[in-house]
């Protein structure tokens, strides 16, 4: 991403050089945001609640299409989806014994098994 920054950043007489290179560039970063689509991701990170609070979170990513995450303690879960300006979580408390196994399932902790959540509104 840099790379393409820099080579917008030039004059438009420069622009036609390295055509091939930017192109590769473009293509690399296509090929990583197709990788990631394609795989489950489990991350902690810190998220915060309405009242600010930050909690330690397990957040478990389906690609680029949702998101779901739960506190350790099983307080607080959250369901997140993509838009332009990054993920937006929604608050979900409701939601968290569920998330909860299906964490334990993903990192191998409790069998497999399905488990009903609802896909985040767009």
């Amino acid at each position: 991403v840099e790379d393409l920054k820099r080579d917008l950043a030039l004059p438009p007489e420069k622009r036609n050089e390295g055509v091939s290179k930017r192109l590769l560039n473009v293509i690399n970063l296509l090929t990583e945001a197709e990788k990631f689509q394609q795989t489950v991701h489990l991350r902690p990170e810190l998220r915060k609640n309405a009242d600010g609070r930050e909690f330690n979170m397990q957040v478990l990513y389906f690609g680029l299409a949702s998101a779901y995450a739960v506190n350790e303690d099983g307080t607080f879960a959250l369901v997140g989806r993509p838009s332009a300006d990054g993920w937006k979580f929604e608050e979900r408390k409701d939601l968290a014994a569920d998330i909860r196994k299906l964490i334990a399932a993903t990192t191998g902790d409790q069998d497999a098994a399905f488990v009903n959540l609802p896909l985040p509104k767009p």
